[in-house]
């Protein structure tokens, strides 16, 4: 079906040119190219940073502009690990994690909620069954030494002869010894140990590359889930940090194609789509062998959009390709640069008159 309507294109031309010929001119010396409208270049659209494609609604086809925003990446977010309250942040939105992490351990810490446990000895405690045969989670009930300060917590890890008890509740005094009790009566019997509190250490934030936003600040409330931070594994320069996640087309483009897809994970770098450079509008044909020595770069041509009516348009040879394709006789494809109005689309056909 291509083939036929290529054919009759140039039969259309070949009888409009044989009209307009002057009494006594001859055809023979002028030749007939079939040319498709393509483009000298195409440009990747490359992902600004690694993460996680947002939805989109770009497809082959589309016209965009420069500026135009094309793809989104989602970059990763720190969640936070412990309840607590932000202690010290060691590097805000634009500023190295990994570099925050080698001088401080950490992005940022955070002091833990409960900041008391006692790591009691048994030996310390009444010798029973009951009081040896401890379980992880099992409710101690905890009182100072001179009985004014009280306390709850609960056994979080057992060794032989040794239990760590988190403090979860209370007005314990810090260095002050504590008696951890199984009954709420305090009953001497079931006394488990003594041990004086000791304080439990930050919780370290870490992560390596760049944090694009940081959301919390020294002396926040944060619980397990809420959001402290996003980041990306990359160190971005400031230009790159600039583009906030936006892939964005640099130039007025035709896209040719598209590679990535929604909720796909993508590196820094990577090809998201492509996109016909607008300005760089050419026709491509294929000359046979017999005529390629008489084309050569800044040959003058006219091309004819049949199809579109437009008047007779100047082009000149911009390039000749140097390798044939082609069994009985070798083709080479032929460039031809023009000056192509506003009608005229990528992958439309013309035909292209040389003398």
């Amino acid at each position: 079906m291509k083939r036929t309507r290529i054919t009759a294109l140039v039969m259309f031309a070949l009888l409009t040119l044989i009209s307009a010929l002057p009494p006594g001119r001859a055809l023979a010396a002028e030749k007939l190219l079939v040319a498709t409208v393509t483009a000298a270049e195409e440009i990747a659209i490359l992902a600004p940073h690694s993460g996680e494609i947002r939805p989109f609604t770009l497809e082959v086809g589309d016209q965009v502009s420069a500026g135009d925003t094309l793809f989104l990446i989602k970059p990763g977010e720190m969640l936070a690990q412990a309840d607590g309250t932000v202690a010290v942040v060691h590097a805000g939105s634009g500023e190295s994690a990994s570099g925050a992490v080698s001088r401080y351990s950490a992005v940022l810490q955070i002091e833990h909620e409960n900041r008391y446990e006692l790591i009691i000895s048994m030996r310390t405690g009444y010798n029973s069954v009951e009081n040896r045969d401890l379980w992880v989670g099992t409710p101690v009930y905890l009182r100072s030494v001179n009985g004014e300060h009280f306390g709850l917590g609960t056994v979080i890890s057992v060794t032989s002869g040794n239990m760590t008890v988190t403090v979860e509740r209370g007005d314990l005094v810090y260095d002050e010894e504590v008696r951890a009790y199984r009954t709420e009566d305090y009953d001497a019997k079931a006394l488990l140990g003594r041990a004086k509190p000791s304080l439990v250490p930050p919780h370290l934030v870490t992560a390596a590359g760049t944090i694009l936003s940081m959301k919390v600040a020294r002396g926040n409330k944060v619980k397990q889930g809420d959001l402290l931070f996003t980041y990306v594994p990359e160190s971005l320069s400031p230009s790159e940090r600039a583009t906030k996640g936006a892939a964005r087309a640099t130039e007025a483009l035709v896209i040719s194609s598209v590679s990535a897809l929604p909720g796909a994970q993508v590196q820094q770098g990577q090809t998201l789509a492509r996109g016909l450079r607008a300005s760089s509008m050419q026709l491509s044909a294929q000359a046979e062998e017999k005529d390629i020595l008489s084309l050569v770069v800044g040959t003058e041509a006219t091309v004819y959009f049949e199809e579109l009516g437009l008047d007779p348009i100047p082009a000149k040879v911009s390039k000749v390709s140097a390798l044939g394709t082609g069994d009985d006789i070798a083709r080479y494809e032929v460039s031809f640069s023009l000056e192509a109005p506003a009608q005229v689309r990528f992958g439309m056909h013309a035909t292209v008159q040389v003398p």
